[in-house]
């Protein structure tokens, strides 16, 4: 259930995430975004990257390791640790932070949304997580206006349940925007 203080779950200011970037061995013709889980940050999946980034096959690709803003989560007691949204209790028949998930959605969309930019085609982006950082990676691919090349989901969870219809995307139509 949500907190009655409103202070307390009020969601960080929007900034732009702070994010690793560790720039391929050769030829940059693909990008992972890979999203960190409850409480940790991006240098939580540095090793893991930097191990995939000594296979010669993988050697084309960047990776994006971002960090989450820090926020009070509910189900911890109210400490402050690095979270995408805010959880009220643990389990999958509670309430959710939507308004927190929503924009940490956007914010990890503008990161995406730089990489194409930049000249990557959005088929070659690969966007996965772990734990509340899959949950992210499902819900900002199930909205986004781009087809990406794959979506990796690590121990999440599909949020925000009741709204799975109109919050997805087909190629053609999307009922909720990120941008």
């Amino acid at each position: 259930m949500p907190p009655a203080s409103s202070s307390s779950s009020s969601p960080p200011s929007q900034e732009p995430l702070k994010f690793i970037s560790l720039p391929p061995k050769s030829r940059h013709s693909a990008t992972v975004f890979f999203i960190h889980g409850l409480g940790d940050t991006g240098h939580g999946w540095k090793p893991v990257a930097d191990m995939f980034r000594l296979d010669p096959a993988l050697s084309h690709v960047k990776w994006i390791l971002p960090h989450s803003p820090v926020r009070a989560v509910q189900a911890n007691l109210g400490m402050e640790m690095p979270s995408w949204f805010d959880i009220y209790s643990f389990g999958f028949n509670t309430d959710e932070d939507e308004v927190g998930m929503i924009q940490s959605a956007r914010s990890i969309n503008q990161l995406i949304m730089n990489e194409v930019e930049s000249g990557m085609d959005p088929s070659r982006i690969i966007l996965g997580g772990f734990s509340q950082g899959a949950t992210m990676s499902l819900l900002t691919g199930m909205m986004s206006e781009l087809k990406l090349g794959g979506i990796i989901v690590l121990s999440g969870w599909l949020t925000l349940r009741s709204k799975f219809k109109e919050a997805s995307c087909t190629f053609f139509i999307c009922t909720i925007r990120l941008r």
